[in-house]
Formats: structure tokens, C-alpha cells, sequence
């Protein structure tokens, strides 16, 4: 080892759950752990030089004592679960539950319902600039549908059931 960026330790807490701690978009490499509020941006001509992105849930914040034990996080407190994409307006991901978007500039949380919304964002998976890309498995579609959320046309059903899942491409303003 040559340099240090981000040192760790082993109070960190870290979850076998999360899938990964990496994303990335044009000019960045992002960095993030579990049940952190900081978001890291790594240049990616310089991996030593970076911004970070801290998301501030206010009152729902995981108090300081709590964030290196998993166990005592609750259904009560808001956090960063996935790495999130960033885009230069937007920072997608999902917290414990359900996807989120971030509006960066006006620095709001976009609300996404499955019972009003045609288009409800799911997990994102891929982005690529202003295009997000989600794939939805006909189970977890069918498990929407009971809570609520409004059906897809007809042929997106019909591509469910025969191929049990169906990519989705999504085109951010």
C-alpha cells in the first residue's frame, strides 16, 4: 500500500448484504458504505482527489452511536442502502425499502408512489447519463400490483409471464 484515502477499521460497519460499494459515471468513481450519509466522489483522473455529496436526513439521521451496529438500525431511520448513482442533476438509489431521486439542484426528494404515479421508478441498475435502466422479475411485479401499484400495458404483462422479466429504460428530464 502506497497512499491511504479512506482509512477503515474495523468498528466500520460493514454489511455482507450490501452488493456493492462502487458505482460510476462519466467523471466520477463513487464510493459509499453502509449507513453512511456521505456520498464520495472519486475523480477518475486522479483517484486521490475527490468530492463528497453528505445527504442529511434530519431527524430520521441514524444517530453517531448506532452507525458502526447494524442491529441497532431501524425501520425509524433513514440511510443511504445501496451505492447511489449520480448524475450531474439527479442521485438515484434505494434506501432500505424503496427507490429514491434526489434532485441535486433544487436539493429535494422526488416522491415516487406506485399508486399514483404511471411510471414508477424501480430499482436502478444501470445509469448511463440521463437514461436510468431497472430490470422488474414478473414476481416482484405481481407482489406491486397487491400493494397498489398500477398495472403495465398489456404487452409488458404478457413479456412478464412468458419471460418472467422485462428490462426498463427510464428518461430523466
Amino acid at each position: 500500500m502506497k497512499k491511504e484515502l479512506l482509512p477503515a477499521n474495523e468498528s466500520d460497519c460493514c454489511n455482507s448484504t450490501k452488493l456493492s460499494f462502487f458505482t460510476q459515471n462519466a467523471e466520477n468513481i463513487i464510493y459509499h458504505t453502509l449507513l453512511s450519509d456521505t456520498i464520495y466522489l472519486l475523480d477518475r483522473h486522479d483517484a486521490f482527489t475527490f468530492s463528497t455529496l453528505t445527504i442529511d436526513f434530519t431527524n430520521h439521521s441514524i444517530p453517531m452511536k448506532w452507525r458502526q451496529d447494524y442491529s441497532k438500525v431501524t425501520e425509524n431511520y433513514q440511510y443511504l442502502y445501496t451505492t447511489p448513482f449520480v448524475t450531474p442533476k439527479y442521485i438515484l438509489g434505494t434506501n432500505d425499502s424503496e427507490p429514491y431521486l434526489i434532485d441535486r439542484k433544487n436539493k429535494k426528494v422526488i416522491l415516487n408512489s406506485r399508486e399514483k404515479d404511471d411510471y414508477f421508478l424501480l430499482d436502478p441498475d444501470f445509469v448511463a447519463g440521463n437514461k436510468v435502466f431497472s430490470y422488474l422479475l414478473n414476481d416482484t411485479y405481481q407482489a406491486m400490483i397487491k400493494d397498489g401499484m398500477k398495472r403495465a400495458p398489456k404487452e409488458i404483462e404478457e413479456k412478464l409471464e412468458k419471460d418472467h422479466y422485462v428490462l426498463i429504460k427510464y428518461i430523466l428530464k
